[in-house]
């Protein structure tokens, strides 16, 4: 049986995307891990995680992420997790 992959979105260190890359990687899937800069991912590239940069605020960086990783997957990806972006801002009350 194939490995299934997973791509997860906002993986920096100290988020939720990070922990969820762990996690899958010891449930023995080939994860793919985006953050806007792949230094803030170097824990999962010690733990042979397959980190990529990307913003998705940047249509084109996203769509050089989605062709490197169908590439690498012969165009099978089975879970996407959208996590980039999550995070909550509160306004200031006066």
């Amino acid at each position: 049986m194939a490995q299934k992959s997973v791509l997860i979105s906002g993986c920096s260190e100290g988020g939720i995307g990070h922990t969820l890359a762990l996690e899958w990687k010891l449930r023995e899937y080939r994860v793919f891990a985006t953050a806007r800069t792949i230094g803030a991912m170097r824990t999962l590239e010690l733990a042979g995680i397959e980190c990529l940069e990307m913003d998705v605020t940047d249509p084109d960086g996203m769509k050089s992420v989605n062709d490197r990783v169908a590439e690498r997957t012969s165009g099978k990806l089975d879970i996407l997790v959208c996590n980039a972006g999550q995070g909550i801002r509160v306004s200031a009350l006066v």
